[in-house]
């Protein structure tokens, strides 16, 4: 056999090899995600089930882990719809899926009709509304908990906050921006809105 040949055979293994090793990649993600995503499911099921300004105190009291990462895994479940259809978060493992939550993230630019844009504009502000929604519930949680709740869950409240604002702000300029786009597109073409005719 020549040595060209045995390369060959060589890369036709590696390339085997290296096939396999991305499913059992593909599906570890898949477990790894998946469960976070049952645990959040799960985790709001409790959440219904305990009383208004409890929450806190009964995952202190009956989790192994952190009141954030509970967190966390409730968010991955209210997003899985996003996580499943977005392939660029299909190969992260749950700390990094959660970090592209943190910034929702808007397909506008990539959309090819205006309407299209506009739903993905509208799409990233609801997404904000209801996390923003979720972090009041939070707050006023922790609040009902006096004494109890810790500067540490209170900042991590407020750190969410910001980044959810920051995102509000960049999501307002890329529609303003848009929306300027289509003025000028009006405007070189000297037709009329269809509102005005």
């Amino acid at each position: 056999m020549s040595e060209i040949e045995q390369r060959s055979d060589d890369l036709t293994t590696i390339a085997s090899e290296v096939n396999q090793a991305h499913e059992e990649c593909e599906r570890a993600w898949q477990t790894t995600v998946g469960l976070a995503i049952r645990i959040g499911l799960e985790l709001i099921t409790a959440r219904s089930l305990v009383k208004h300004g409890e929450w806190l105190t009964w995952m202190r009291k009956h989790l192994s882990f952190s009141t954030r990462t509970a967190q966390g895994y409730m968010r991955l479940a209210r997003n899985r719809p996003e996580l499943e259809k977005d392939a660029s978060v299909a190969h992260l493992g749950v700390r990094s899926a959660l970090g592209a939550l943190s910034t929702p993230r808007d397909d506008a630019e990539s959309a090819t009709s205006d309407a299209e844009k506009a739903r993905h504009f509208d799409e990233a502000l609801a997404g904000i509304a209801e996390e923003v929604a979720g972090l009041k519930i939070e707050l006023e949680e922790l609040d009902a908990e006096g004494d109890q709740a810790t500067l540490d869950e209170y900042a991590s409240i407020a750190e969410r906050a910001s980044a959810l604002q920051n995102a509000a702000c960049e999501t307002k300029m890329r529609c303003e921006r848009e929306a300027g786009r289509l003025l000028n597109e009006l405007d070189e073409s000297g037709s009329e809105p269809e509102h005005k005719r």
